[in-house]
């Protein structure tokens, strides 16, 4: 039994033997091993200028080529696919040149090796981009610096500096500061640095700098201005807390301010100001000023303004403007005919009084003896209009026209002219213009003549129908309307002859002046300059005076008094008027 079962034994392993050689050496391998996927060789070629790496492949199956941030693992970027049957190159496009940045191509399945290249370790280019891609954040008593590569192999220096207007900032001697690295952050402590606006973070790599200017103004805790003065420069200082502050000389060169003279110290609490001398003014210098006790990193950089004080520029300005003004008001002064050398108004006025009320006539008087008397102008109007029988009247006056022929007659004559027409606006005037209004006539009648005002009164009422006229033919025809500041207001005029120039008198005096004068009058000058100002000082003049006369009339004053001074201006036709005023009150 033992025997045959051996027998059998032996018989079935012989066999298993003989099917074993007979199978294929290549099936023996394992079913769930891939077969290796050929080498994957690739090139670069980087274009530091336009940012740019050309990627070039030597394989005829798809790829993938990517750009990242290395750190440990490759993070970041963009990726893209490549059939080499359609190209067997392509271009990546950075944001930046930085050393950490590689570049990886690899096939397509999901466990394919990663090829990596990394352009730009070495790179000078890359040193610059590192700066300019990084970031400054304030984080409690420190500035951290944040960069898109690890910062174990980069040498990076930080100092303080000062910013100036010109987006200059000069480098501050021993304000070295000491960093510590994590990863990609390097945190600097600021804990006892001079926190000031213009006082800024340069981090140096490879001879490139940047400049952060983290600071605020919320964060400064003293102020300090700097201003020259002969022999000496005057630092004005600040401060809410006792500390001590130093200051000195120094001259801007290359970036730096190099010390000039010795270090002058005081010890404030409030104001106060430190003097520092000045050796030599050819240089322009500099003060530096820092808090010495209790310290603080970094020194405030003040430049002084040596150019000439605008407060003196402006000063001797306005001395030389006086003095001209003084030359050319003495020489008015001083020759009777002066006003009648270089203005005068050629073209005939014409000036329609509206009220019969002492003060009304008074200042109407007095405007018409400056325009007369001071500017040469040829004045009409009818308590100066003579009758023919007059000696030095040469046409009818209003006792032989009448009031209302007079006026229409004078007012065609000085339209005909180019001459100017004041319509003198008083409350009296508002009065009679709702009359005229309600009556509606287009010619004026003689209702009003039988008044005691015999002229004033019609003429004015005429005048108002010319005036309706004028704007119904859109022709303001040189019209304007005056009212004196005390007699009347803006408020009296209507609104249907306020588009007509209106002038308070003297308020306005200066821009009847140049209604009057329109562009036709006769000024004698070189320049429009010296026109404006002399035209101007005309009018200061002139409004004084006849504010010096209006001032003198008052509804008070006697018809005694009136009627001498109406002597005085040589105006003999109104004291027949105001004589009559007398006797009928």
């Amino acid at each position: 039994m033992k025997t045959a079962f051996l027998k059998m034994f032996f018989v079935v392993g012989l066999a298993l033997v003989i099917f074993l050689s007979t199978l294929d050496p290549l099936q023996s391998t394992n079913p769930r091993e891939k077969p290796k996927a050929p080498p994957l060789n690739f090139h670069l070629s980087v274009n530091g200028t336009s940012k740019s790496i050309l990627v070039t492949v030597e394989t005829e199956r798809e790829v993938k080529i990517r750009w990242c941030y290395q750190h440990g693992i490759c993070a970041g970027g963009r990726s893209l696919t490549l059939n080499p049957a359609n190209a067997t190159s392509t271009l990546l496009h950075l944001p930046h040149v930085l050393p950490c940045i590689c570049v990886q191509v690899y096939y397509t399945n999901a466990d394919a090796k990663r090829n990596s290249m990394c352009p730009f370790v070495n790179s000078p280019d890359a040193a610059r981009d590192v700066l300019h891609s990084s970031d400054v954040a304030p984080f409690d008593s420190s500035l951290r610096w944040r960069a898109l590569c690890p910062t174990n192999n980069l040498q990076i220096s930080a100092s303080l500096c000062w910013m100036h207007e010109a987006q200059l900032c000069t480098l501050v001697s021993n304000s070295t500061l000491k960093g510590t690295k994590i990863g990609s952050v390097i945190t600097y402590d600021t804990s006892s640095v001079d926190k000031h606006p213009q006082m800024c973070l340069q981090l140096s790599l490879h001879q490139s700098q940047r400049n952060f200017c983290n600071f605020t103004a919320d964060d400064s805790t003293w102020e300090a201005s700097a201003e020259p003065s002969q022999r000496s420069v005057s630092v004005h200082l600040r401060s809410p807390s006792s500390a001590a502050f130093s200051a000195q000389l120094c001259v801007l060169r290359s970036g730096r301010c190099a010390a000039r003279g010795a270090v002058v110290t005081v010890r404030l609490e409030g104001k106060d100001t430190l003097v520092v001398p000045l050796h030599a003014i050819a240089d322009k210098p500099c003060v530096q000023v820092w808090r010495s006790d209790p310290a603080l990193q970094g020194r405030r950089v003040l430049c002084p303004d040596y150019s000439p004080s605008k407060r003196s520029l402006f000063a001797v300005a306005a001395l030389f403007a006086f003095t001209i003004l003084v030359l050319l008001v003495t020489c008015c002064r001083s020759s009777a005919g002066c006003t009648a050398d270089w203005f005068h108004i050629q073209k005939p006025v014409l000036l329609v009084c509206s009220s019969d009320q002492l003060p009304q006539i008074s200042a109407v008087c007095a405007l018409a003896s400056v325009l007369e008397g001071e500017l040469g102008a040829t004045v009409h109007m009818t308590l100066w209009s003579k009758n023919s029988s007059s000696p030095s009247g040469s046409r009818a006056g209003v006792a032989d026209l009448g009031p209302l022929p007079w006026l229409y007659g004078q007012w065609d004559a000085v339209q005909e002219a180019d001459g100017s027409i004041l319509i003198i606006w008083s409350p009296e005037a508002k009065q009679a213009y709702q009359k005229w209004k309600e009556v509606e006539k287009d010619k004026c009648g003689g209702e009003d003549e039988a008044t005691d005002t015999a002229v004033i009164r019609p003429v004015f009422t005429a005048a108002l129908s010319c005036l309706k006229g004028a704007l119904q033919e859109s022709k303001s025809q040189r019209v304007s309307i005056v009212y004196f500041e005390g007699l009347g207001h803006r408020r009296d005029i209507p609104k249907l002859f306020r588009s007509f120039p209106c002038f308070c008198i003297p308020q306005h005096f200066s821009g009847l002046l140049q209604e009057l004068a329109g562009t036709r009058s006769h000024v004698s000058s070189r320049g429009r300059c010296w026109t404006r100002l002399l035209l101007k000082m005309l009018s200061l003049k002139l409004s004084r005076q006849l504010e010096r006369r209006l001032k003198t009339q008052s509804p008070e004053i006697d018809v005694e008094e009136t009627v001498a001074k109406t002597k005085t201006l040589g105006f003999s036709p109104v004291i027949s008027y105001l004589s009559r005023t007398r006797v009928e009150t």
